[in-house]
């Protein structure tokens, strides 16, 4: 007998189920496989689509010449660099208007609105680009903190199924207390005194960089994909308000551009020539500029490992695992129908099995991804935190990125491979029509195959070496600070 494809067992399993269930009544056909699931944010097409998913996401007053893809060799941005190195770049394109407002609106109708609107609201009956989508069968979604997108009775939202507003940016009215907060510096230096004393109450309960308004931004994005992305096609608009004023990133960053400075610190400069400041209050609030930049760069850092990184390592095993499963399924269906007082145990362990099997390569990508990028993290925060430099874990970049490449490809070779297993069973079943071999020996092969070869294969101390490897505590130091400090003095 001739060896039967993976592929042409799934089809002729499928026919023979369907032409059973149905009586013989209708031709053979392949059902219809279920929606793709997704385990993490991510952009992973179903073999059904050809259209793109879309995210877009905007970073308000984030100048092109302080990126270091476009030349600037001061401000760090690594992740907006690998991101760009890897896009299409479009270095060559001019917006119509500048302000916010005006500009969300040429970027939602796709037209010169400078000429036709000032500071205000989206022009009635303009056409935007997220009801022209959501015509055409798309989801979509709006996650903002730029306040002026829905404040002052705005409705830049218009078109969107579902918007979120994470608030505390600038003059959004979200909280009143303190009354009077402590400023930062001179009243008389600052573009507008009562936004930045709005602003102050608004993070005046802020204790970590995760409560950050960019921060809570990404997060509420990320949660927004885990939710929806297993929809076909969808179009996420991501607004972040920062690096725009006031500046006020976590110490961490203020660090890397301008630490031990003592005076006042400009979050907001007025908007004049900076004559009325002293040469170290400009270069710190330069210093601040800079600090945001790459704080916006860490977290879309975050959005960009989810959606890309996960989606490809889960979409590479999932795909071959999932159709191992719907194989076994379709099988099981068979031999309920075909064979007399079927056995329901065979039908449960097979099942099982499966199950089992796809989780146990499902983990393995999660798990080892999780830990890498973890550790990862606390090696970075002691770079910025105390200066510890990155070259000191050397041990861990190269050892650690070898075990995490190794664990994460493994899975994929292994379920290439145990494909061939499927063909093989398949027409070991039409031959001699053997359904505990089908239904209990596959399964069990192809479960306990991936433990022996992982563990085998080193996998598994790989990922404890990644999992076990701990920096060198940091000495004592005073608390990091969140926050605005006032100046010596000034209220």
């Amino acid at each position: 007998m001739s060896k039967i494809s993976r592929r042409s067992f799934l089809k002729r399993a499928g026919a023979m189920s369907v032409a059973s269930l149905m009586n013989s009544e209708f031709a053979p056909q392949v059902p219809t496989p279920p929606p793709w699931p997704v385990y993490l944010p991510q952009v992973q097409k179903t073999d059904s689509s050809d259209r793109s998913n879309i995210i877009t996401i905007v970073a308000d007053n984030l100048r092109y010449d302080h990126i270091g893809f476009y030349g600037n060799s001061w401000i760090q941005t690594p992740n907006i660099d690998a991101f760009a190195a890897k896009s299409q770049v479009f270095d060559k394109m001019y917006v119509g208007g500048f302000p916010t407002v005006i500009n969300r609106a040429e970027l939602f109708t796709g037209r010169y609105m400078f000429h036709r609107m000032g500071w205000s609201d989206l022009p009635d009956g303009e056409t935007v680009l997220a009801t022209i989508l959501a015509d055409n069968n798309y989801l979509t979604g709006l996650i903002f903190d730029n306040w002026h997108i829905k404040d002052h009775g705005f409705s830049f939202d218009r078109g969107f199924q579902s918007w979120e507003w994470i608030r505390g940016q600038e003059g959004d009215r979200y909280r009143a207390l303190p009354l009077h907060p402590i400023m930062p510096c001179s009243e008389e230096k600052l573009r507008d005194s009562e936004e930045v004393r709005q602003y102050l109450r608004n993070q005046a309960e802020v204790s970590s960089e995760d409560q950050y308004c960019t921060a809570r931004t990404i997060q509420a994005a990320i949660e927004w994909l885990k939710r929806y992305a297993k929809q076909s096609d969808f179009y996420l608009h991501i607004d972040c308000f920062d690096p725009h004023e006031p500046w006020n990133p976590p110490t961490k960053y203020i660090d890397l551009y301008s630490s031990g400075y003592t005076g006042e610190r400009v979050v907001s400069p007025a908007y004049a020539p900076p004559t009325y400041l002293s040469q170290a209050e400009l270069n710190h609030a330069q210093a601040l500029y800079a600090a945001e930049i790459t704080m916006v760069d860490h977290w879309l850092g975050v959005l960009f490992v989810l959606t890309v990184l996960a989606g490809i390592l889960v979409g590479l095993v999932l795909a071959p695992a999932i159709e191992i499963f719907l194989a076994y399924l379709t099988v099981s269906l068979m031999y309920v129908q075909v064979v007399d007082q079927a056995s329901s145990f065979w039908v449960l362990f097979s099942l099982m099995a499966s199950i089992v099997f796809l989780a146990a390569n499902l983990g393995v990508v999660l798990v080892t991804t999780a830990f890498f990028l973890g550790t990862s993290q606390k090696l970075f925060q002691a770079r910025f935190r105390e200066g510890v430099p990155l070259g000191q874990h050397r041990r861990f970049w190269l050892w650690g990125s070898v075990a995490v490449v190794w664990a994460l490809v493994l899975p994929v070779l292994y379920i290439l491979v145990a494909q061939e297993g499927v063909a093989w069973l398949a027409g070991k079943m039409i031959a001699t029509g053997s359904w505990p071999l089908v239904l209990g020996g596959g399964p069990a092969l192809f479960l306990l195959g991936f433990a022996v070869v992982f563990w085998a294969a080193r996998g598994a101390r790989g990922l404890g070496f990644i999992k076990r490897y701990r920096p060198a505590p940091p000495p004592p130091t005073a608390p990091a600070g969140y926050g605005l400090m006032a100046a010596p003095g000034t209220r």
